[in-house]
Protein backbone atom coordinates (compact mmCIF):
# COMPACT_ATOMS: atom_id res chain seq x y z
CA UNK A 1 0.00 0.00 0.00
CA UNK A 2 1.40 3.21 -0.96
CA UNK A 3 1.95 6.09 1.81
CA UNK A 4 -1.33 8.62 0.21
CA UNK A 5 -3.77 5.88 0.44
CA UNK A 6 -2.44 4.33 3.70
CA UNK A 7 -2.40 8.22 5.27
CA UNK A 8 -6.09 8.56 3.47
CA UNK A 9 -7.20 4.87 5.27
CA UNK A 10 -5.97 6.25 8.50
CA UNK A 11 -7.27 9.16 8.12
CA UNK A 12 -11.01 7.73 7.67
CA UNK A 13 -10.29 5.67 10.53
CA UNK A 14 -9.33 8.57 12.76
CA UNK A 15 -12.62 10.10 12.11
CA UNK A 16 -14.65 7.04 12.96
CA UNK A 17 -12.50 7.34 16.38
CA UNK A 18 -11.88 10.89 17.47
CA UNK A 19 -15.47 11.81 16.65
CA UNK A 20 -17.22 9.34 19.16
CA UNK A 21 -14.36 9.97 21.58
CA UNK A 22 -14.83 13.63 21.51
CA UNK A 23 -18.54 13.31 22.42
CA UNK A 24 -17.73 10.97 25.03
CA UNK A 25 -15.36 13.35 25.99
CA UNK A 26 -17.83 16.19 25.69
CA UNK A 27 -20.65 14.09 27.81
CA UNK A 28 -17.58 13.38 30.72
CA UNK A 29 -16.96 17.05 30.81
CA UNK A 30 -20.88 17.78 31.60
CA UNK A 31 -21.28 15.19 34.21
CA UNK A 32 -18.56 16.74 36.34
CA UNK A 33 -16.51 13.98 36.46
CA UNK A 34 -14.70 13.14 39.67
CA UNK A 35 -10.10 13.93 39.60
CA UNK A 36 -8.43 11.81 41.66
CA UNK A 37 -6.38 14.45 43.86
CA UNK A 38 -5.06 14.39 47.02
CA UNK A 39 -6.91 17.02 50.18
CA UNK A 40 -5.84 20.67 50.13
CA UNK A 41 -6.22 22.51 52.72
CA UNK A 42 -6.89 25.37 50.34
CA UNK A 43 -9.74 23.77 48.88
CA UNK A 44 -12.20 22.50 51.75
CA UNK A 45 -14.48 24.63 51.20
CA UNK A 46 -16.03 26.49 49.01
CA UNK A 47 -15.29 29.87 50.65
CA UNK A 48 -11.83 28.95 50.53
CA UNK A 49 -12.06 28.03 46.74
CA UNK A 50 -12.89 31.79 46.15
CA UNK A 51 -10.08 32.91 48.59
CA UNK A 52 -7.51 31.19 47.25
CA UNK A 53 -8.48 31.88 43.58
CA UNK A 54 -8.80 35.40 43.98
CA UNK A 55 -5.55 35.65 46.21
CA UNK A 56 -3.34 33.45 43.35
CA UNK A 57 -4.54 36.23 40.87
CA UNK A 58 -4.19 39.08 42.46
CA UNK A 59 -0.58 37.74 43.10
CA UNK A 60 -0.29 37.27 39.86
CA UNK A 61 -1.04 40.88 38.91
CA UNK A 62 1.48 41.69 41.06
CA UNK A 63 3.86 40.64 39.13
CA UNK A 64 3.85 36.64 40.68
CA UNK A 65 3.71 35.00 38.02
CA UNK A 66 4.15 31.56 39.94
CA UNK A 67 0.54 32.33 41.90
CA UNK A 68 -1.12 31.73 38.15
CA UNK A 69 -0.69 27.90 38.78
CA UNK A 70 -2.47 27.89 42.02
CA UNK A 71 -5.54 29.61 40.83
CA UNK A 72 -5.76 26.90 38.26
CA UNK A 73 -5.71 24.26 40.53
CA UNK A 74 -9.24 26.12 41.45
CA UNK A 75 -10.78 24.64 38.16
CA UNK A 76 -12.00 21.20 37.76
CA UNK A 77 -9.96 20.57 34.48
CA UNK A 78 -10.68 17.34 34.18
CA UNK A 79 -13.06 17.06 31.75
CA UNK A 80 -10.61 18.43 29.37
CA UNK A 81 -7.64 16.41 27.78
CA UNK A 82 -4.05 16.83 29.49
CA UNK A 83 -3.04 18.86 26.22
CA UNK A 84 -5.55 21.72 26.47
CA UNK A 85 -5.82 21.88 29.91
CA UNK A 86 -2.02 22.82 29.62
CA UNK A 87 -2.64 25.07 26.77
CA UNK A 88 -5.77 26.67 27.82
CA UNK A 89 -5.90 26.22 31.75
CA UNK A 90 -4.22 29.97 32.62
CA UNK A 91 -6.70 31.62 30.11
CA UNK A 92 -9.53 30.28 31.77
CA UNK A 93 -8.81 31.87 35.15
CA UNK A 94 -8.43 34.82 33.75
CA UNK A 95 -11.89 34.84 31.82
CA UNK A 96 -13.58 33.33 35.36
CA UNK A 97 -11.61 36.49 36.70
CA UNK A 98 -13.15 38.52 34.33
CA UNK A 99 -16.74 37.12 34.81
CA UNK A 100 -16.13 37.29 38.16
CA UNK A 101 -15.33 40.82 38.55
CA UNK A 102 -18.82 41.91 36.62
CA UNK A 103 -20.86 40.13 38.73
CA UNK A 104 -20.42 41.06 42.24
CA UNK A 105 -18.25 41.45 44.91
CA UNK A 106 -17.15 38.93 46.39
CA UNK A 107 -18.53 38.35 50.25
CA UNK A 108 -16.71 35.96 51.85
CA UNK A 109 -19.06 35.84 54.65
CA UNK A 110 -21.89 34.98 52.51
CA UNK A 111 -20.10 31.86 51.09
CA UNK A 112 -20.57 28.07 52.62
CA UNK A 113 -17.36 27.22 54.87
CA UNK A 114 -16.29 24.20 55.90
CA UNK A 115 -20.16 23.13 57.20
CA UNK A 116 -20.75 23.29 53.31
CA UNK A 117 -22.18 20.01 51.93
CA UNK A 118 -24.11 20.88 48.38
CA UNK A 119 -22.70 23.14 45.74
CA UNK A 120 -22.39 26.85 46.13
CA UNK A 121 -23.83 28.61 42.75
CA UNK A 122 -22.34 32.12 42.55
CA UNK A 123 -23.77 33.04 39.74
CA UNK A 124 -26.63 31.34 37.04
CA UNK A 125 -28.05 32.68 33.58
CA UNK A 126 -28.70 31.21 30.35
CA UNK A 127 -25.23 31.19 28.94
CA UNK A 128 -23.79 29.64 32.02
CA UNK A 129 -23.31 29.60 35.61
CA UNK A 130 -20.61 30.07 38.08
CA UNK A 131 -21.06 27.27 40.80
CA UNK A 132 -18.27 25.46 43.12
CA UNK A 133 -18.94 21.74 43.55
CA UNK A 134 -16.84 19.02 46.15
CA UNK A 135 -14.67 16.52 44.29
CA UNK A 136 -13.02 13.90 46.61
CA UNK A 137 -11.65 15.78 49.45
CA UNK A 138 -11.40 19.19 47.82
CA UNK A 139 -14.34 21.86 46.34
CA UNK A 140 -13.39 23.52 42.89
CA UNK A 141 -14.58 25.67 40.50
CA UNK A 142 -17.30 22.74 38.79
CA UNK A 143 -16.84 21.07 35.20
CA UNK A 144 -19.54 22.66 33.71
CA UNK A 145 -18.49 26.03 34.99
CA UNK A 146 -15.29 25.35 33.07
CA UNK A 147 -17.27 24.29 29.42
CA UNK A 148 -19.16 27.49 29.45
CA UNK A 149 -16.41 29.99 31.05
CA UNK A 150 -15.82 31.57 27.46
CA UNK A 151 -19.35 31.78 26.28
CA UNK A 152 -20.20 33.39 29.88
CA UNK A 153 -16.85 35.84 29.32
CA UNK A 154 -18.17 37.17 26.40
CA UNK A 155 -21.46 37.53 27.16
CA UNK A 156 -20.81 39.82 30.07
CA UNK A 157 -17.80 41.31 28.25
CA UNK A 158 -19.71 44.39 27.86
CA UNK A 159 -20.58 44.73 31.34
CA UNK A 160 -19.14 47.59 33.89
CA UNK A 161 -16.82 46.27 36.63
CA UNK A 162 -18.51 45.90 39.38
CA UNK A 163 -17.59 49.11 41.87
CA UNK A 164 -14.10 48.66 43.54
CA UNK A 165 -12.47 46.80 40.81
CA UNK A 166 -10.30 49.26 38.97
CA UNK A 167 -9.31 46.80 35.74
CA UNK A 168 -8.90 43.68 34.38
CA UNK A 169 -5.74 41.85 34.22
CA UNK A 170 -4.53 42.12 30.47
CA UNK A 171 -5.80 38.75 28.36
CA UNK A 172 -3.04 36.00 28.52
CA UNK A 173 -3.10 34.39 24.91
CA UNK A 174 -2.05 36.07 22.10
CA UNK A 175 -5.84 34.85 20.49
CA UNK A 176 -7.07 37.19 23.08
CA UNK A 177 -5.21 40.03 22.56
CA UNK A 178 -6.06 39.98 18.84
CA UNK A 179 -9.94 39.63 19.72
CA UNK A 180 -9.10 42.83 21.73
CA UNK A 181 -7.91 44.94 18.63
CA UNK A 182 -10.56 43.91 16.10
CA UNK A 183 -13.63 46.04 15.68
CA UNK A 184 -16.55 44.87 17.42
CA UNK A 185 -18.31 44.67 13.44
CA UNK A 186 -16.03 41.25 13.38
CA UNK A 187 -16.96 40.12 17.22
CA UNK A 188 -20.50 39.52 16.32
CA UNK A 189 -22.22 35.84 16.65
CA UNK A 190 -23.03 34.02 13.06
CA UNK A 191 -23.54 30.30 13.65
CA UNK A 192 -22.05 29.41 17.09
CA UNK A 193 -18.69 31.69 16.00
CA UNK A 194 -17.87 35.02 15.72
CA UNK A 195 -17.58 36.39 12.08
CA UNK A 196 -13.81 37.00 12.84
CA UNK A 197 -13.04 33.10 13.83
CA UNK A 198 -15.12 32.01 10.52
CA UNK A 199 -12.86 34.37 8.47
CA UNK A 200 -9.84 33.34 10.43
CA UNK A 201 -11.19 29.49 9.67
CA UNK A 202 -10.97 30.16 5.89
CA UNK A 203 -7.59 31.65 6.31
CA UNK A 204 -6.26 29.01 7.96
CA UNK A 205 -7.30 26.20 5.97
CA UNK A 206 -5.45 28.31 2.67
CA UNK A 207 -2.57 28.07 4.70
CA UNK A 208 -2.62 24.34 5.68
CA UNK A 209 -3.42 23.88 1.94
CA UNK A 210 -0.45 25.90 1.14
CA UNK A 211 1.52 24.08 3.85
CA UNK A 212 0.78 20.53 2.57
CA UNK A 213 1.55 21.41 -0.68
CA UNK A 214 4.78 23.28 -0.66
CA UNK A 215 6.35 20.91 2.24
CA UNK A 216 5.39 18.04 0.13
CA UNK A 217 7.18 19.54 -3.06
CA UNK A 218 10.18 20.97 -1.27
CA UNK A 219 11.03 17.68 1.29
CA UNK A 220 10.78 15.74 -2.09
CA UNK A 221 12.84 17.46 -4.45
CA UNK A 222 15.49 17.42 -1.21
CA UNK A 223 15.24 14.24 -0.39
CA UNK A 224 15.50 12.67 -3.93
CA UNK A 225 18.48 15.13 -4.71
CA UNK A 226 20.01 14.02 -1.40
CA UNK A 227 19.64 10.32 -2.34
CA UNK A 228 21.20 11.34 -5.68
CA UNK A 229 24.25 12.91 -3.98
CA UNK A 230 25.19 11.12 -0.80
CA UNK A 231 26.43 8.00 -1.97
CA UNK A 232 26.09 6.17 1.32
CA UNK A 233 22.38 6.67 0.66
CA UNK A 234 20.56 3.52 -0.47
CA UNK A 235 17.91 4.61 -2.45
CA UNK A 236 15.28 7.22 -2.76
CA UNK A 237 12.28 5.19 -2.67
CA UNK A 238 12.32 4.63 1.31
CA UNK A 239 12.96 8.75 1.34
CA UNK A 240 10.42 10.33 -1.01
CA UNK A 241 8.29 7.98 1.47
CA UNK A 242 8.94 10.49 4.32
CA UNK A 243 8.26 13.02 2.47
CA UNK A 244 3.95 12.64 2.83
CA UNK A 245 4.11 12.27 6.95
CA UNK A 246 6.41 14.75 7.34
CA UNK A 247 4.40 17.13 5.47
CA UNK A 248 1.24 16.05 7.11
CA UNK A 249 3.52 16.71 10.30
CA UNK A 250 4.06 20.22 9.19
CA UNK A 251 0.89 20.76 8.28
CA UNK A 252 -0.79 19.49 12.06
CA UNK A 253 1.89 21.85 13.66
CA UNK A 254 0.74 24.84 11.16
CA UNK A 255 -3.20 24.17 11.41
CA UNK A 256 -2.53 24.41 15.70
CA UNK A 257 -0.82 27.42 15.38
CA UNK A 258 -4.16 29.10 13.62
CA UNK A 259 -6.33 27.20 16.22
CA UNK A 260 -4.52 28.74 18.97
CA UNK A 261 -5.40 32.02 17.68
CA UNK A 262 -8.91 31.67 16.74
CA UNK A 263 -9.86 31.46 20.69
CA UNK A 264 -12.62 28.87 19.71
CA UNK A 265 -14.95 27.67 22.34
CA UNK A 266 -13.51 25.15 24.08
CA UNK A 267 -15.39 22.51 23.42
CA UNK A 268 -14.54 23.27 19.93
CA UNK A 269 -11.22 23.79 20.83
CA UNK A 270 -10.88 20.38 22.86
CA UNK A 271 -11.89 18.25 20.21
CA UNK A 272 -9.91 20.08 17.03
CA UNK A 273 -6.71 20.27 19.05
CA UNK A 274 -7.36 16.07 19.94
CA UNK A 275 -7.71 15.50 16.12
CA UNK A 276 -4.20 17.58 15.47
CA UNK A 277 -2.34 15.96 18.28
CA UNK A 278 -3.91 12.34 17.05
CA UNK A 279 -2.24 13.65 13.57
CA UNK A 280 0.93 14.99 14.50
CA UNK A 281 1.63 11.49 16.51
CA UNK A 282 0.91 9.21 13.83
CA UNK A 283 2.61 11.52 10.98
CA UNK A 284 5.99 11.65 13.33
CA UNK A 285 5.34 7.51 14.17
CA UNK A 286 5.19 6.98 10.17
CA UNK A 287 8.18 8.97 9.65
CA UNK A 288 10.13 7.54 12.54
CA UNK A 289 8.79 3.75 10.53
CA UNK A 290 10.52 4.74 7.31
CA UNK A 291 13.81 5.60 8.57
CA UNK A 292 13.69 2.26 10.22
CA UNK A 293 13.15 0.78 6.74
CA UNK A 294 16.28 3.20 5.15
CA UNK A 295 18.59 2.52 8.22
CA UNK A 296 18.00 -1.20 7.60
CA UNK A 297 18.19 -1.17 3.28
CA UNK A 298 21.38 1.09 4.10
CA UNK A 299 22.57 -1.73 6.57
CA UNK A 300 21.85 -4.49 4.47
CA UNK A 301 23.52 -3.37 1.67
CA UNK A 302 26.39 -3.20 3.69
CA UNK A 303 26.56 -6.22 5.31
CA UNK A 304 26.15 -7.92 2.13
CA UNK A 305 29.71 -6.92 0.96
CA UNK A 306 30.79 -8.69 4.69
CA UNK A 307 32.29 -12.21 4.60
CA UNK A 308 29.96 -13.26 7.95
CA UNK A 309 26.25 -14.09 7.33
CA UNK A 310 25.28 -13.13 10.89
CA UNK A 311 24.33 -9.35 10.10
CA UNK A 312 22.39 -10.70 7.00
CA UNK A 313 19.81 -12.35 9.33
CA UNK A 314 20.33 -10.08 12.39
CA UNK A 315 19.40 -6.78 10.78
CA UNK A 316 15.92 -7.80 9.07
CA UNK A 317 15.50 -8.90 12.55
CA UNK A 318 15.87 -5.76 14.88
CA UNK A 319 14.36 -4.08 12.07
CA UNK A 320 10.95 -6.37 12.59
CA UNK A 321 11.79 -5.37 16.40
CA UNK A 322 12.07 -2.24 15.56
CA UNK A 323 8.37 -1.73 13.89
CA UNK A 324 6.82 -3.65 16.82
CA UNK A 325 8.46 -0.80 19.61
CA UNK A 326 7.54 1.99 17.05
CA UNK A 327 3.78 0.41 17.35
CA UNK A 328 4.25 -0.18 21.03
CA UNK A 329 5.64 3.77 22.06
CA UNK A 330 2.99 4.39 19.48
CA UNK A 331 -0.05 3.15 21.54
CA UNK A 332 1.41 4.24 24.87
CA UNK A 333 1.62 8.00 23.47
CA UNK A 334 -1.99 7.41 21.63
CA UNK A 335 -3.04 6.82 25.34
CA UNK A 336 -1.75 9.72 26.62
CA UNK A 337 -3.10 11.83 24.32
CA UNK A 338 -6.67 10.53 25.20
CA UNK A 339 -6.03 10.62 28.78
CA UNK A 340 -5.59 7.32 29.43
CA UNK A 341 -3.89 5.48 32.47
CA UNK A 342 -1.13 5.23 30.68
CA UNK A 343 1.06 4.34 33.98
CA UNK A 344 -2.15 1.74 34.48
CA UNK A 345 -1.55 0.67 30.65
CA UNK A 346 2.29 -0.05 30.90
CA UNK A 347 1.81 -2.06 33.98
CA UNK A 348 -0.76 -3.56 32.46
CA UNK A 349 1.43 -4.19 29.12
CA UNK A 350 4.10 -5.68 32.05
CA UNK A 351 1.71 -8.40 33.94
CA UNK A 352 0.61 -9.14 30.55
CA UNK A 353 3.95 -9.58 28.80
CA UNK A 354 4.76 -11.88 32.16
CA UNK A 355 1.83 -13.80 31.58
CA UNK A 356 1.92 -14.32 28.16
CA UNK A 357 5.90 -15.24 28.12
CA UNK A 358 4.92 -18.04 30.49
CA UNK A 359 2.13 -19.34 28.43
CA UNK A 360 4.75 -19.22 25.15
CA UNK A 361 7.69 -20.27 26.59
CA UNK A 362 9.01 -22.38 24.12
CA UNK A 363 8.41 -19.66 22.01
CA UNK A 364 10.39 -17.14 23.86
CA UNK A 365 12.83 -20.36 24.39
CA UNK A 366 13.08 -20.05 20.34
CA UNK A 367 13.13 -16.64 20.21
CA UNK A 368 16.42 -16.55 22.28
CA UNK A 369 17.99 -19.35 20.84
CA UNK A 370 17.70 -17.46 17.16
CA UNK A 371 19.31 -14.74 18.69
CA UNK A 372 22.69 -17.13 19.96
CA UNK A 373 22.22 -18.93 16.88
CA UNK A 374 22.98 -15.28 14.69
CA UNK A 375 25.54 -14.49 17.21
CA UNK A 376 27.64 -17.61 18.12
CA UNK A 377 27.16 -18.10 14.60
CA UNK A 378 27.56 -22.33 14.60
CA UNK A 379 26.66 -22.21 10.89
CA UNK A 380 24.95 -20.49 8.44
CA UNK A 381 22.53 -21.00 5.29
CA UNK A 382 24.05 -23.33 3.02
CA UNK A 383 26.34 -25.08 5.63
CA UNK A 384 26.18 -29.06 5.79
CA UNK A 385 25.40 -30.19 9.48
CA UNK A 386 24.87 -32.80 11.95
CA UNK A 387 22.31 -32.53 14.63
CA UNK A 388 20.97 -34.78 17.04
CA UNK A 389 22.15 -37.68 14.15
CA UNK A 390 20.27 -35.98 11.43
CA UNK A 391 22.67 -34.27 8.46
CA UNK A 392 21.51 -31.61 5.96
CA UNK A 393 21.89 -28.22 3.81
CA UNK A 394 20.40 -25.45 6.29
CA UNK A 395 17.93 -23.75 4.01
CA UNK A 396 16.47 -20.88 6.75
CA UNK A 397 17.20 -19.95 10.15
CA UNK A 398 14.28 -18.22 11.37
CA UNK A 399 12.91 -16.49 15.01
CA UNK A 400 11.37 -19.61 16.15
CA UNK A 401 13.13 -22.48 13.63
CA UNK A 402 15.90 -23.52 11.37
CA UNK A 403 15.14 -25.30 8.68
CA UNK A 404 17.27 -28.16 7.15
CA UNK A 405 17.15 -30.17 4.34
CA UNK A 406 18.45 -33.82 4.05
CA UNK A 407 20.07 -36.13 1.39
CA UNK A 408 16.83 -37.52 1.22
CA UNK A 409 15.33 -33.90 0.37
CA UNK A 410 13.15 -33.97 2.46
CA UNK A 411 12.84 -30.75 4.89
CA UNK A 412 13.46 -31.10 8.63
CA UNK A 413 12.18 -28.25 10.93
CA UNK A 414 13.82 -27.88 14.16
CA UNK A 415 13.29 -25.28 17.40
CA UNK A 416 16.09 -23.32 17.98
CA UNK A 417 16.16 -23.78 21.50
CA UNK A 418 17.47 -27.54 20.66
CA UNK A 419 20.05 -26.30 18.61
CA UNK A 420 21.29 -24.55 21.65
CA UNK A 421 21.16 -27.41 24.01
CA UNK A 422 22.82 -30.24 22.29
CA UNK A 423 25.85 -30.07 20.19
CA UNK A 424 26.08 -29.19 16.30
CA UNK A 425 28.73 -30.40 14.19
CA UNK A 426 29.43 -28.03 11.10
CA UNK A 427 30.32 -29.81 8.22
CA UNK A 428 30.01 -27.15 6.01
CA UNK A 429 32.82 -25.46 8.37
CA UNK A 430 35.57 -27.67 7.27
CA UNK A 431 38.60 -26.94 5.77
CA UNK A 432 39.51 -30.16 4.74
CA UNK A 433 37.40 -33.61 3.25
CA UNK A 434 39.10 -36.56 4.43
CA UNK A 435 39.35 -39.15 1.85
CA UNK A 436 40.31 -42.93 3.71
CA UNK A 437 40.73 -46.56 2.43
CA UNK A 438 42.57 -49.62 1.66
CA UNK A 439 44.16 -50.29 -1.76
CA UNK A 440 44.31 -54.21 -1.63
CA UNK A 441 47.13 -55.97 -3.53
CA UNK A 442 47.37 -59.25 -4.62
CA UNK A 443 49.29 -61.52 -2.16
CA UNK A 444 53.01 -62.20 -4.33
CA UNK A 445 53.11 -58.51 -6.18
CA UNK A 446 56.93 -58.14 -5.28
CA UNK A 447 58.07 -55.76 -2.87
CA UNK A 448 59.75 -53.30 -5.14
CA UNK A 449 56.02 -52.65 -7.19
CA UNK A 450 54.59 -51.88 -4.13
CA UNK A 451 56.96 -49.48 -3.30
CA UNK A 452 56.80 -48.11 -6.80
CA UNK A 453 53.21 -48.07 -6.28
CA UNK A 454 52.88 -46.04 -3.47
CA UNK A 455 55.64 -43.44 -4.38
CA UNK A 456 53.34 -42.62 -7.89
CA UNK A 457 50.44 -42.84 -5.46
CA UNK A 458 52.44 -39.80 -3.57
CA UNK A 459 53.44 -38.36 -6.36
CA UNK A 460 49.93 -37.96 -7.73
CA UNK A 461 48.36 -36.39 -4.09
CA UNK A 462 51.40 -33.79 -4.58
CA UNK A 463 50.34 -33.18 -7.37
CA UNK A 464 46.77 -32.57 -7.17
CA UNK A 465 46.03 -28.53 -6.44
CA UNK A 466 42.96 -29.70 -4.65
CA UNK A 467 45.01 -31.92 -1.78
CA UNK A 468 46.58 -30.86 1.30
CA UNK A 469 50.17 -31.46 1.19
CA UNK A 470 51.20 -31.79 4.76
CA UNK A 471 49.59 -33.77 6.05
CA UNK A 472 49.05 -37.34 4.27
CA UNK A 473 49.37 -41.15 4.17
CA UNK A 474 50.32 -43.59 1.71
CA UNK A 475 51.56 -46.56 3.47
CA UNK A 476 52.01 -50.45 3.34
CA UNK A 477 49.74 -51.37 6.63
CA UNK A 478 48.89 -54.51 6.90
CA UNK A 479 48.02 -58.20 5.71
CA UNK A 480 44.95 -58.69 5.12
CA UNK A 481 43.03 -61.92 4.33
CA UNK A 482 43.33 -62.08 0.98
CA UNK A 483 45.26 -58.76 -0.23
CA UNK A 484 48.02 -57.02 1.18
CA UNK A 485 46.36 -53.44 2.11
CA UNK A 486 48.07 -50.44 1.57
CA UNK A 487 46.62 -47.48 3.81
CA UNK A 488 45.21 -43.98 1.99
CA UNK A 489 44.77 -40.95 3.90
CA UNK A 490 44.06 -37.99 2.04
CA UNK A 491 42.54 -34.75 2.91
CA UNK A 492 41.00 -32.67 -0.08
CA UNK A 493 40.66 -28.56 0.25
CA UNK A 494 37.36 -28.10 -1.19
CA UNK A 495 33.79 -26.16 -0.45
CA UNK A 496 31.03 -28.68 -0.62
CA UNK A 497 30.57 -32.63 -0.78
CA UNK A 498 30.29 -32.59 -4.82
CA UNK A 499 33.45 -31.12 -5.14
CA UNK A 500 35.25 -33.82 -2.83
CA UNK A 501 33.05 -36.41 -4.90
CA UNK A 502 35.10 -34.96 -8.07
CA UNK A 503 38.08 -34.84 -6.38
CA UNK A 504 38.08 -38.50 -4.92
CA UNK A 505 36.56 -39.54 -8.03
CA UNK A 506 40.00 -38.00 -10.39
CA UNK A 507 42.17 -39.73 -7.38
CA UNK A 508 40.83 -42.86 -8.00
CA UNK A 509 41.18 -43.14 -11.77
CA UNK A 510 44.25 -41.52 -11.51
CA UNK A 511 45.08 -44.83 -8.95
CA UNK A 512 44.04 -47.27 -11.49
CA UNK A 513 45.86 -45.89 -14.07
CA UNK A 514 49.19 -45.94 -11.84
CA UNK A 515 48.45 -49.57 -10.84
CA UNK A 516 48.29 -50.25 -14.95
CA UNK A 517 51.33 -48.24 -15.69
CA UNK A 518 53.55 -50.03 -12.58
CA UNK A 519 51.87 -53.47 -13.09
CA UNK A 520 50.45 -54.30 -9.85
CA UNK A 521 46.99 -55.70 -9.54
CA UNK A 522 44.12 -55.12 -6.61
CA UNK A 523 42.80 -58.09 -4.93
CA UNK A 524 39.30 -59.10 -4.50
CA UNK A 525 38.08 -61.58 -1.73
CA UNK A 526 39.04 -64.95 -2.39
CA UNK A 527 39.72 -68.49 -0.67
CA UNK A 528 42.36 -71.10 -1.56
CA UNK A 529 40.89 -75.24 -0.69
CA UNK A 530 43.27 -77.50 -0.69
CA UNK A 531 42.37 -81.30 -0.91
CA UNK A 532 44.19 -83.99 0.87
CA UNK A 533 43.49 -87.76 -0.29
CA UNK A 534 43.34 -90.10 2.06
CA UNK A 535 45.86 -93.54 2.14
CA UNK A 536 43.05 -96.23 1.76
CA UNK A 537 41.77 -94.24 -1.21
CA UNK A 538 45.21 -93.93 -2.72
Amino acid sequence: MKTPTLFRSCFALLLLFVVPFGVLADDVAEAGSEPVIEADHDLMSPREVFRTFLTAMTAYGDGQEFALKRATKCLNLSGLPPHVREARGAELAFQLLGIINRIRVVNFSKIPGESATRPYVFYESEEGSVIVKKYGPNWMFAGETVQAVSGLYRALEEKPLVRGITSDIAPLTLAGKIRAQLPKSLQGDFFLLEIWQWLGIVLALFAVWLVKWFSTFISRIFLTRLAQKVSFLPSAKNLEDIAQPLSYFLVAIVAQFGVDLLDLPLRLYSWTSLFLGFVRLVAILFVVYRCIDLVAEFLLIRARNTRTRADDLLIPLFQKIGRVAVFIVGAILLAGLFDFNVAGLVAGLGLGGLAFALAAKDTVENLFGSVTVLLDQPFSVGDYVSVGGMEGTVEHIGLRSTRIRTPLNSLITMPNSTLIATSVENLGARKYRRTRMMLGLTYGTPVEKIEEFMQEVRNLIEADPNTRKDYYHVEFNEFGDSSLNVLLNVYFSVMDYSEELACRRELLLNILRVAEKVGVEFAFPSRTIYMAESEEAA
